[in-house]
C-alpha cells in the first residue's frame, strides 16, 4: 500500500504570494520601540522554518533578510546605569548579555550606544556611541548642568588603551579609521573592549 500524506491547507489552499507575506509577517518584530536593549534582544525567530522542510525553502529567505534587517536597522541601546556602588555589578551583567550574542549578529548593528549614568564624580553619565564598524566611536561625557564634552576613538586589534587614538574631530577618527594599517576589530570585540576600559 502506498503511503499517504495529509492536506495541509496552508500550501494546497493557499497561494504562494499569501504565504510570503505571512512568512514575512511572523518575522517582523514584535517590538516597535525606538531603541533596543542589546541585553534583551529579540531577534526574529526560527521556529517558522522548523515546522517543514516546504517551510524552510520557501521562508529561509525572507528570514535571513529580516534577520539581517533587524540587526542592521535597529537603535540597539546596553545601559550600565546605577549607583557607582553597582558598577562592577553591572559590568559583569552586560559582559554576560553580550557573550551570549553571536558574533556574526553583532557584525551587523550600525547603530548602538553604550550608557551609563549617575556616577558619583560629579558626572552625569558616559554614552559611547558605535560610528562606524571598522572601529571608530564617540564617547561623550556628561556633567551637572547639562554641559558635555566629546572625545573620537578608533579601535583597532592588538591597539592597547593608551593607543586609542583620541581626537576631538569626528573627521579624523573617518580618516584613521580608514588609513590605520590593521585590520577592524570585530564589533563584539569592541563592545567587550569598550565595557571593561572605559565602564
Amino acid at each position: 500500500m502506498a503511503a499517504t500524506s495529509s492536506a495541509c491547507p496552508f500550501f494546497d489552499k493557499l497561494p504562494a504570494e499569501l504565504r510570503l507575506e505571512i512568512y514575512e509577517l511572523s518575522f517582523k518584530p514584535a517590538s516597535t520601540e525606538d531603541e533596543v536593549d542589546l541585553c534583551a534582544v529579540n531577534p526574529p525567530s526560527k521556529s517558522l522554518l522548523l515546522t517543514c522542510g516546504k517551510a524552510y525553502n520557501e521562508a529561509q529567505a525572507i528570514f535571513k533578510q529580516a534577520h539581517r534587517q533587524h540587526w542592521s536597522s535597529s537603535n540597539f541601546t546596553m545601559s550600565l546605569s546605577g549607583p557607582a556602588s553597582q558598577k562592577k555589578e553591572n559590568r559583569k551583567h552586560a559582559l554576560l548579555a553580550l557573550a551570549a550574542l553571536r558574533g556574526e549578529d553583532l557584525q551587523h548593528i550600525v547603530h548602538l550606544t553604550i550608557i551609563r549614568e549617575e556616577l558619583s564624580t560629579g558626572e552625569e553619565g558616559t554614552n559611547m556611541k558605535l560610528l562606524d564598524r571598522r572601529g571608530s566611536w564617540k564617547c561623550t561625557w556628561l556633567y551637572d548642568g547639562g554641559t558635555e564634552d566629546n572625545l573620537y576613538f578608533v579601535l583597532k586589534p592588538g591597539v592597547p588603551y593608551s593607543d586609542w587614538r583620541d581626537f576631538e574631530v569626528e573627521d579624523m577618527v573617518e580618516w584613521h579609521a580608514n588609513n590605520w594599517e590593521t585590520e577592524s576589530m570585530p564589533v563584539k570585540q569592541q563592545i567587550t573592549k569598550v565595557i571593561q576600559v572605559l565602564f
